[in-house]
């Protein structure tokens, strides 16, 4: 029995060391209220300070535990500490991350730091199995924010919110409606609808809509597309005059209950095409920065509606920028656990400084 309280003992001790060497200095929650303050203060001397408290309390209390502590009652002090330092190192990075979101929500837009660091975040799968990781980098030197070419990259970050977006605009093909990519002005919608293009195999061109974007023009892309079988992206669709979104509203209608009954000709405009079953329309609508105020699309609001699939595209926020900080440490976070997390980190927040807000 004692031999294997010892090993039971041993395998804890262990484990701990392992931790120790892996997640670097560790603080006790004892000191959390005085490390949050001394942060927002940005004093890094009485920061030191306190981490060197930490350090020697904590070697003279492991140093205590070697010599009155036996069997399970060692075990059980070791496995609160083991706990204690768990903790210690998750404020610690949730602190780290709220000063690092401060930082770029503060931050000059022309600088490198700002929003630019956000979206490119690039990533690699590391390990197997129940051991994977994801490893998480930024490039700023090599990225300005915009479109031009920046050479052989690796694959941009999938946060949640794009796995959610590419699924939902996926969904709608695949259930013959058209997808529409909602968003504000430079916060991804076209890249995504690009980046999914790319992932499913099609290939997607795309027209840029305005209220002088002629019946003819529009009638002839939906028509290649139909007949190529291609991917077609109307972006800014809800800048079409009302006359031309009604006759597109029913080109909508005429190709879904085609695919639906599985028909080899479609109507577009009065004239009948064949249909090749590849093709799906995509659109995109600009939504404005106040998110109480609803964009101005007749299209949304017009009775077809139900053939239209609507998500939200949007810069990762505060929760996406948590999640990956922490993937990049080697957490593997379920959702339930990153919800808890969260709340913790608001609280944080509330007890450091207010929440900054990454929208523009």
């Amino acid at each position: 029995m004692q031999n294997e309280q010892r090993q039971e003992a041993e395998n804890v001790h262990d484990y701990r060391e392992n931790e120790q060497q892996c997640k670097g200095n560790m603080w006790s929650t004892r000191l959390v209220d005085g490390l949050i303050d001394v942060s927002k203060q940005g004093n890094n001397i009485l920061l030191m300070k306190k981490e060197d408290d930490w350090k020697e309390k904590n070697e003279e209390n492991t140093g205590d535990k070697k010599k009155n502590d036996t069997g399970s009652q060692h075990t059980k002090h070791n496995n609160k500490y083991l706990k204690v330092e768990s903790l210690s190192c998750l404020m610690t990075t949730l602190l780290e991350l709220r000063d690092t979101t401060e930082a770029l929500h503060n931050d000059s837009p022309s600088s490198k730091f700002c929003y630019e660091w956000i979206q490119h975040l690039w990533h690699r799968v590391v390990g197997s199995g129940r051991t994977a990781g994801v490893e998480v980098a930024a490039e700023v030197e090599n990225v300005d924010y915009g479109y031009e070419y920046v050479g052989m990259t690796a694959p941009p970050t999938l946060t949640p919110a794009t796995l959610r977006a590419r699924h939902a605009l996926l969904t709608a093909a695949v259930t013959h409606r058209c997808g529409v990519a909602v968003g504000e002005v430079g916060e991804g919608k076209t890249e995504t609808l690009r980046g999914l293009s790319r992932a499913a195999g099609q290939h997607l061109a795309s027209l840029t809509c305005s209220d002088r974007t002629p019946a003819q023009t529009l009638y002839s892309v939906i028509s290649d597309g139909v007949q190529g079988g291609f991917w077609l992206l109307f972006e800014e669709a809800a800048l079409l005059p009302p006359a031309l979104l009604q006759r597109l509203a029913q080109c909508l209608q005429n190709i879904r209950y085609t695919k639906l009954n599985a028909l080899r000709r479609c109507l577009i405009d009065g004239e009948e095409m064949k249909l090749v079953d590849s093709f799906s329309m995509f659109l995109t609508v600009t939504s404005p920065p106040d998110p109480t105020v609803a964009p101005h699309c007749p299209l949304l609001a017009h009775p077809l509606s139900p053939h239209l699939t609507t998500i939200t595209v949007s810069l990762p926020r505060t929760e996406t920028l948590l999640e990956v900080v922490l993937r990049g440490r080697g957490f593997l976070v379920s959702s339930a656990y990153l919800h808890r997390i969260h709340k913790c980190f608001a609280h944080v927040a509330e007890r450091g400084g207010a929440l900054p807000s990454l929208v523009r």
